[in-house]
C-alpha cells in the first residue's frame, strides 16, 4: 500500500476515534476518570504509530502496540456503561485484520470477545452467565470485522497488483515501438548502403579513372564513363525499388511480428494466457488498418487485466466477405449493466468508424467481455 493512501486510512480511523471518544464522555457522565484516560491513552497511542512514529502493526513493535491498546480496550469495557468502547476495539481489530494474516486476525477477535464479555462481567459485579449472554452474539460481529479487514486487505493488495501489471504492460508497449522502430531504422540504413552508397562509390572510382584516362585515350575513356553511366542507371533503378518498399508500408513496424510480439510482450509480463488465431491468408491491411487493430489489441488487453482482472484471451484476426474481423474474448469478471466507453474506447470507436467499420463491445456469452471489429479490407491503392 502506498503512503498516500496509508495515510487517508489512518486519518479517517483516528477521526472515528476522536467521535468515540466524544461518545464515551457524553454516554458515561458520572463514569471514573480512569475510563476517559484509557480512551485518551488508547487514542494518543494510535496518533503514534501511525503519524509521529510509523509503526506497521505487522512488525514486532506493531505486536507490542496491539496488545497495550487491547488491554486498554478491556479496561474500557469494565468501565463503561454504554458499550461505546466496542468501538475502540472494533478499530483496532480491523487495523490488525488489514495488517496481520487471517490466522492471527481470528485469533485476535476471539481475545477481542473475551475482553468484551469479561469486561462486561467484571462491570456487572460478576453476575452468572445468563445475564451475560448477550455476549455470544456479540462474538459474530468481530469475526465480521475481522474478515472484513482481511479481504479488504486482499483486494488492495489485487488492486495495486493490476495496476502495476498494467503499468508494466504499458511500458512493455512503449519500449516495443522504439524497439521495431529502432529496427527499421536500421534495415533502412543496411538498404541505403547496400544499394546507394555502393552506387555512389563505385561510379565515383570510374569517374575518377575515366577522368585520367581521358587525357591518354579518348575512346577508352568514353567507353569507361558509358560503363559508369549505366551503372548509375542500374543504382538508381534499384534505389527507386527499395523506396517503393517502404512506401507500400508507410509504417515502421512489420504488422504480425509486432502483434506476436506484443502477445509474447504481455503474457511474460503479466502471467496471462492469449491464445492467438492469425489468419495466415492475411492480405496488406495498410498501414491504417494495422494500426487500429494493433491499438486495439493493446487496449483490449488492458482493459481486461486491468478492470475485468482477466486472466486468460482469445484472439482472432480473419477475412470474411471482404471484412478483416478482429475479436478478442476475455475470461474476466464482465459488466454489469450497459458498457461505459472511456476515452480509450471512445478513440477505438472514432477510429474504427472513420474507416467504415464497426466495433462491438459486450459481455461474452459464458462470462468477460468480447471487443469485435469488423472493418471492410481497403482497396489496393490505398494498401500502396
Amino acid at each position: 500500500m502506498d503512503r498516500k493512501t496509508e495515510l487517508l486510512l489512518d486519518t479517517v480511523t483516528t477521526i472515528f476515534l476522536i467521535i468515540a471518544l466524544l461518545m464515551l464522555i457524553v454516554n458515561n457522565p458520572d463514569g471514573p476518570f480512569w475510563l476517559f484516560g484509557a480512551a485518551i491513552l488508547f487514542l494518543l497511542l494510535s496518533i503514534l504509530r501511525n503519524f509521529i512514529w510509523p509503526i506497521s502493526l505487522a512488525s514486532t513493535w506493531g505486536l507490542w502496540f496491539i496488545i497495550a491498546q487491547s488491554l486498554l480496550g478491556f479496561a474500557m469495557n469494565i468501565g463503561d456503561n454504554s458499550f461505546v468502547s466496542q468501538i475502540f476495539l472494533f478499530v483496532l481489530l480491523g487495523e490488525t485484520s488489514f495488517s496481520r494474516s487471517a490466522r492471527f486476525s481470528i485469533g485476535f477477535a476471539l481475545a477481542c470477545v473475551l475482553a468484551f464479555g469479561l469486561g462486561r462481567w467484571i462491570h456487572e459485579d460478576f453476575p452468572p452467565f445468563s445475564a451475560i449472554s448477550y455476549v455470544v452474539p456479540r462474538s459474530l460481529e468481530y469475526l465480521a470485522i475481522a474478515l472484513l479487514g482481511h479481504f479488504a486487505k486482499r483486494m488492495l493488495d489485487q488492486k495495486q497488483q493490476l495496476t502495476a501489471a498494467n503499468e508494466r504492460l504499458h511500458q512493455a508497449a512503449l519500449e516495443l515501438e522504439e524497439n521495431i522502430l529502432l529496427r527499421e531504422r536500421t534495415r533502412v540504413s543496411r538498404e541505403i548502403h547496400d544499394t546507394v552508397g555502393h552506387t555512389l562509390t563505385t561510379a565515383l572510382i570510374g569517374l575518377r579513372a575515366g577522368i585520367h584516362t581521358l587525357q591518354h585515350d579518348q575512346q577508352a575513356a568514353a567507353k569507361m564513363l558509358g560503363m559508369v553511366e549505366n551503372h548509375l542507371q542500374k543504382g538508381l533503378a534499384e534505389a527507386r525499388q527499395t523506396v517503393h518498399l517502404f512506401s507500400e508500408r508507410h509504417t515502421f513496424w512489420q504488422f504480425i511480428p509486432s502483434l506476436e510480439a506484443l502477445l509474447t510482450e504481455t503474457c511474460m509480463q503479466t502471467g496471462v494466457i492469449i491464445h492467438a488465431d492469425i489468419s495466415p491468408d492475411l492480405p496488406p491491411l495498410g498501414p491504417r488498418l494495422e494500426m487500429i487493430l494493433y491499438r486495439a489489441l493493446q487496449e483490449g488487453l488492458t482493459n481486461g487485466i486491468r478492470h475485468g482482472q482477466s486472466r486468460c484471451f482469445r484472439l482472432s484476426i480473419t477475412i470474411e466477405n471482404g471484412h478483416v474481423v478482429f475479436l478478442l474474448t476475455d475470461d474476466g469478471i464482465g459488466v454489469k449493466g450497459p458498457i461505459t466507453f472511456g476515452f480509450g474506447l471512445t478513440s477505438m470507436r472514432e477510429r474504427v468508424v472513420e474507416a467504415g467499420g464497426i466495433l462491438k463491445v459486450e459481455n461474452a456469452p459464458d462470462h468477460g467481455v468480447q471487443l469485435h471489429i469488423t472493418i471492410p479490407l481497403p482497396a489496393s491503392n490505398e494498401v500502396t
